[in-house]
């Protein structure tokens, strides 16, 4: 018996032996990279980014050691996903971003253009390029929109590129325009009744006065219902609209801007919706009249903070006035989509009946039967906390 014990014990010490490397072995590491960045939003925080990015703290931590949460900076990149192997060149940030890192260079889209031609000429990577411009949608490239090609130290932000789709896969975004209206309070009801989050693009003049349906208008904002700006009048001129035309169609937000860099005229306010009167704060979204934009006006309404909204699914209940032909025009515009690789935002508008009482309802109902979450633009575009979705 002790024979065998001792046998035992001389074997686990060999084994131990040929297990241990040498002492001057090198032991091989595992190699790991960032395969996906985040860029540091306003009033981000850890929590906030290991939320959205479907993580948990500690392990968004374990991502970027030396990361200090409390001197989170603007535009500042955070690894949010790792993969195995080592950093390809297209992923990796080309210098530990600053509080003034932002676009160098920015390139105007020709009739001619693709995300992949523009790329190729600048020297990017499709992933890099994407990167700089994460709102883009390839399928959606208008001729005089500025993308930008290069990023760095003392960059600026770059002109909005008008979004037409969710950046979430899976989320849709129903909108109604051109409200509030004697409808809208019942369609606000049936939302409510569904559990349902939606974005109303409001005028200030159009159907009705907003002052006169500020109560739906509230109800809607109460609701959780994301509130955007539609312009005041719902202006036909959008595309020539001179300064004075976007101070005269737009908000009480816009003149303020405008005063402090234009000195502009005061007896404009008269003339123009409060937000602050109505809801207590701004929008961040603006959704320009019949989708209508120039790359001026395009300028003007980023250096105001705005997002550009545009649509992927159209309706034409406006023109079409004919149930029918408004659902065939949705299925037509999602035929052969799939929310495993793509989100939608689709166009409505309230004042409309058949589009408040009939198509919204069906909408619904065949929105979700596709597998797509319905949800606010806002959400599908990756701010899930609605204090994003304003300003003060």
């Amino acid at each position: 018996m002790r024979f065998f014990t001792v046998l035992l014990v001389v074997a686990i010490i060999a084994s131990a032996a040929l297990a241990a490397p040498a002492k001057n072995q090198k032991v091989a590491k595992t190699t790991t990279h960032c395969s996906s960045w985040y860029k540091v939003k306003a009033d981000d925080t850890c929590w906030a980014i290991s939320l959205k990015a479907k993580i948990s703290l500690p392990t968004f931590m374990s991502y970027n050691s030396k990361l200090n949460c409390s001197l989170l900076q603007l535009g500042e990149q955070v690894c949010i996903a790792i993969a195995p192997g080592p950093t390809p060149t297209s992923l990796a940030p080309t210098k530990k971003p600053t509080s003034s890192w932002g676009c160098t260079k920015l390139h105007t889209v020709t009739d001619q253009d693709t995300c992949w031609s523009i790329s190729q000429a600048a020297k990017l990577s499709l992933d890099t390029f994407m990167s700089y411009n994460p709102l883009l949608n390839c399928n959606f490239l208008d001729a005089g929109v500025s993308v930008c090609i290069a990023e760095g130290p003392g960059g600026v932000a770059p002109p909005p590129i008008p979004i037409y789709s969710c950046s979430e896969s899976g989320y849709f975004a129903i909108t109604f325009d051109d409200g509030p209206y004697k409808y809208t309070s019942a369609l606000i009801d049936f939302l409510v009744k569904n559990n349902l989050k939606v974005t109303f693009f409001i005028n200030g003049q159009n159907f009705g006065n907003i002052y006169d349906y500020a109560a739906p208008l509230k109800k809607a904002y109460d609701a959780g219902m994301q509130i955007a700006h539609h312009t005041w009048s719902h202006a036909v001129n959008i595309h020539s609209c001179l300064l004075s035309g976007i101070i005269n169609d737009f908000s009480l937000d816009i003149l303020i801007y405008r005063i402090s860099r234009l000195l502009t005229s005061l007896s404009f306010v008269s003339k123009l919706p409060s937000w602050k009167r109505l809801l207590g704060k701004f929008s961040v979204s603006f959704r320009p009249p019949y989708g209508a934009y120039t790359p001026d006006n395009l300028r003007i309404i980023g250096e105001m903070g705005y997002k550009v909204i545009v649509w992927d699914v159209d309706s034409e209940d406006w023109l079409v006035e004919n149930f029918a032909k408004e659902q065939a025009n949705y299925k037509s515009a999602l035929k052969g989509t799939s929310p495993k690789n793509s989100g939608h935002i689709s166009l409505q508008h309230d004042p409309h009946p058949i589009s408040a009482q009939q198509l919204a309802p069906w909408a619904v109902k065949y929105v979700h039967s596709l597998g797509y979450k319905i949800t606010t633009v806002a959400d599908c575009l990756g701010d899930h906390n609605p204090k994003d979705w304003y300003r003060p």
